[in-house]
């Protein structure tokens, strides 16, 4: 991956943190947008940069369409070029949905989905021209399953498999992959901010008793991407079965 250019959303933390610094270990230079936590993505960019590598920080709320357009010019102006985008921001808030007001609804949409769309067009304008390109979409299982409590969240993944398996149709004729995953029950902010009983439901469906760990999940994505061959596909990295129900 030397020489490939790759954008990480949501990397200041989690499993965003861990998909920044595989990316990194395998020669690429990465870019870490993040919306709030700023202080963190750049420890983490020099944390790259100590180890030999190349990386960046830029703020940037996914959600905000011009401020994702300057930040994704301002990477391909560094960079050169923008190999891999891989959109993880997420929000998640867990609440009935008679209880769920429209404001939570709207924040978690603009998120997860709206932000996705905002970025991969952006990054779209690049890999066009140079007919080149992965995306891949973090999603969740609660996107096909649902999952009571958590109508925005399981929304905003539903139609963020949709946006990847259109956009892989799409662009597919111009070399771009896009993929979609689903990982499972993870140790990180949002899995560890799940109600207990929740969490201990979803671990009693693993075929494995277990979720997924951040480390494997990154290292799923990128080889993901050096897979010339593959697109318009939705990996279940979760041990539960899939299924619509």
């Amino acid at each position: 991956m030397k020489d490939w250019v790759a954008i990480v959303t949501g990397a200041s933390r989690g499993l965003g943190k861990a998909i920044a610094l595989a990316f990194a270990r395998e020669g690429a230079e990465v870019a870490l947008l993040c919306r709030r936590n700023y202080a963190e993505a750049a420890e983490i960019a020099r944390r790259i940069e100590r180890e030999g590598g190349t990386a960046w920080a830029c703020q940037c709320d996914v959600a905000d369409s011009e401020a994702v357009g300057r930040t994704i010019d301002e990477v391909f102006r560094r960079a050169g070029s923008i190999d891999v985008l891989v959109n993880n921001a997420g929000v998640s808030h867990s609440s009935l949905l008679l209880k769920t007001d429209e404001a939570t609804w709207d924040e978690v949409i603009a998120t997860n989905l709206t932000g996705a769309f905002n970025c991969t067009r952006a990054v779209l304008r690049f890999m066009v021209l140079r007919r080149k390109g992965h995306i891949v979409n973090v999603g969740s299982l609660s996107g096909m399953r649902g999952a009571a409590g958590a109508a925005a969240y399981g929304a905003s993944k539903a139609g963020l498999i949709g946006l990847t398996l259109a956009t892989a149709r799409e662009y597919g004729n111009r070399n771009i992959a896009v993929n979609a995953i689903l990982p499972g029950l993870m140790p990180t902010e949002m899995g560890n901010a799940m109600p207990s009983a929740s969490g201990e439901r979803i671990l009693s469906e693993n075929l494995l008793g277990r979720g997924s760990t951040i480390e494997e999940v990154a290292a799923f994505v990128v080889r993901l991407v050096e897979l010339e061959g593959i697109s318009g596909q939705v990996f279940n990295l979760d041990s539960r079965p899939w299924r619509w129900t």
